[in-house]
């Protein structure tokens, strides 16, 4: 599903998603929600108010996709009584309709200077991921975006748990298989320095115990991707895994930056109805989504077992 607004801006998700529909044999959804008291035009793009121009700004955009690719489209322009949607609930229905029709992903772009960190702000993604549905966010004049990524990067907090979850990674697994690329898994384990949260009051009162424990986390951490990797590579992907020491959103986008040359796909998990600021509570995605420079998956997983 893409949803688009009639501006630029939105239609940055198009080659992405013209290339992902022919490769992976996808049907696409093309999806704009009338808002109420809409204005006609914002931050200087048009802005559609009219069922009937809605429509037919779809066709056309449809007609762009290669043939053979199904392309249907679907302007949402009353709820209740007849009401348009408010604009603070356009969210909510881009979710909404997702569900409705099946949507295996929603591929859309992010707005403005800000990027991603203005998307995640917005909470326009987030309540998608919300509902169980992952988003491929791709940024304005990302022209190599359309291109296949050679690569998928897989932060894992517990390659373990992430392993656990493999079903529900199906779309990041077809997207690999999309490009013919290969699998990165990360786990980042934390140094005395970089500890944070509750754990990082035991640096000052237990600084030689902790130190202990977490070289074991990092030995227990590369004896689980060793096994991630093997799974993934009996699924016929290519992956390789490595271990880090440090914080773990500066490690992410170091790995990011040293693998640049592969044009990396970077994933990010969410667990629950905290969506994402439940992303490794909460500090490593806040802080590695508005310095990306790249497209980002992101991915709902299951709440971990009580």
């Amino acid at each position: 599903m893409v949803p688009l607004d009639g501006s630029t801006q939105s239609e940055a998700a198009l080659p992405a998603a013209r290339r992902l529909a022919e490769r992976l044999r996808a049907s696409v959804v093309l999806l704009h929600v009338i808002e109420e008291d809409a204005p006609e035009w914002l931050h200087g793009e048009r802005h559609l108010r009219e069922a009937g121009a809605a429509e037919a700004y779809l066709r056309t955009v449809a007609a762009s996709f290669p043939e053979g690719v199904p392309v249907e489209s679907h302007v949402h322009a009353v709820r209740g009584e007849g009401a348009a949607v408010g604009r603070n609930e356009v969210a909510g229905s881009i979710a909404g309709h997702a569900g409705e029709w099946n949507a295996d992903l929603v591929l859309m772009s992010t707005h403005g200077r800000r990027g991603v960190r203005q998307l995640f702000k917005g909470t326009v993604a987030q309540q998608v991921v919300r509902r169980g549905v992952p988003v491929l966010l791709v940024r304005p004049g990302g022209a190599k975006e359309s291109e296949a990524w050679e690569e998928v990067l897989v932060p894992l907090e517990d390659a373990a748990l992430g392993m656990q979850v493999m079903p529900f990674w199906k779309q990041a697994l077809a997207l690999v298989r999309s490009g013919g690329g290969a699998v990165r898994l990360l786990t980042v384990v934390p140094t005395l320095e970089t500890l944070s949260g509750p754990e990082s009051s035991s640096r000052v009162l237990l600084p030689s115990t902790t130190a202990e424990v977490l070289a074991l986390e990092e030995g227990d951490a590369a004896r689980a991707l060793e096994v991630a990797v093997r799974r993934l590579g009996e699924a016929g992907i290519p992956a390789s895994g490595t271990v880090r020491r440090g914080d773990a959103a500066e490690e992410i986008l170091a790995e990011l930056e040293r693998r640049k040359e592969r044009r990396p796909l970077l994933v990010l998990g969410t667990r629950g109805k905290a969506g994402l600021e439940a992303f490794w509570l909460g500090s490593v995605a806040a802080r590695v989504l508005p310095r990306l420079t790249g497209p980002v998956l992101l991915m709902p997983t299951p709440q971990r077992a009580s």
